[in-house]
């Protein structure tokens, strides 16, 4: 058991002035990451797993018992970014680059509450892929689509929730994106109101929304708003038109979209080609 990692990698938490090289993010959101890799440093030693470096099935195993606890997938994404964390400040791999890498992000996905279909269905992500690639990295709107997309599918944020995002309830840093939802708790743990987000996720959320976000140029106001050839407006995207701009980005990578209850946008495969 790595009691180093335990026990002595964040006792300078409280006098480390941000910004030096070892700490690439807030002592806010260090104190939020100390609290989770405890937590997972106490299973580790209570179930003798070894939580530096750690295997993807130990940490598969901890978030299994955390989900049973009653643990939401914010709770769990959050415990993933601070084992990831701890791991790049003791300069090794992440879990989440490790060839069995998938048992974790297994439980970073909500799960469809429809079963699939017997018969070669493709996977939901897979075809949210695919619309991804269908979307231009050059253009404004297009880097605008692809967070929202990206936001949509990998954090669950639901079509209000995107039309109401603001600037300032977003903070970046190196590979997660801190997100306040104020009075929209949905997917955050009873009693938070915030969520981090992990590019470890499908689809890279945090890059896509980093990309957006520095090329709109947009310091307050809305976060998705409305494009002109050259520069973003200030006049805020609303669900509906975010619905819109979804179902006509699947259309046009050859799927079907389909709005469900809950504010979701899901995509089918469709039966021809792109358009």
């Amino acid at each position: 058991m790595n009691h180093y990692a335990r026990d002595t990698l964040f006792t300078a938490i409280p006098d480390r002035p941000h910004g030096q090289d070892f700490s690439s993010v807030s002592l806010s959101t260090e104190r939020t990451y100390q609290y989770d890799w405890l937590r997972f440093c106490q299973w580790c030693l209570d179930h003798d797993r070894v939580e530096l470096p750690a295997h993807p099935a130990t940490v598969a195993s901890f978030l299994q018992g955390e989900k049973e606890t009653g643990a939401g997938m914010a709770t769990l994404n959050r415990r993933v970014a601070a084992i990831s964390y701890m791991h790049r400040n003791a300069g090794l791999p992440t879990p989440l680059s490790h060839g069995d890498a998938q048992i974790i992000r297994d439980f970073l996905v909500r799960p469809s509450a429809r079963r699939p279909r017997r018969g070669a269905q493709r996977r939901s992500v897979d075809l949210w892929h695919e619309v991804l690639d269908r979307t231009a990295e050059t253009e404004l709107e297009s880097l605008r689509d692809r967070a929202l997309i990206a936001l949509h599918v990998s954090a669950a944020f639901r079509l209000l929730e995107l039309s109401r995002l603001t600037v300032g309830q977003i903070r970046l840093d190196r590979a997660s994106a801190q997100i306040n939802l104020g009075r929209f708790r949905s997917h955050t743990a009873r009693g938070s109101s915030a969520i981090t987000v992990i590019d470890d996720a499908p689809l890279t959320p945090v890059s896509h929304l980093r990309a957006w976000m520095e090329t709109s140029e947009a310091l307050t106001g809305q976060l998705f708003r409305r494009c002109t050839d050259e520069a973003a407006t200030d006049e805020g995207l609303g669900e509906e038109e975010i619905a819109g701009i979804m179902t006509a980005r699947i259309t046009a990578a050859g799927h079907l979209a389909r709005r469900v209850a809950g504010g979701l946008i899901q995509v089918r495969e469709g039966t021809g080609g792109p358009g």
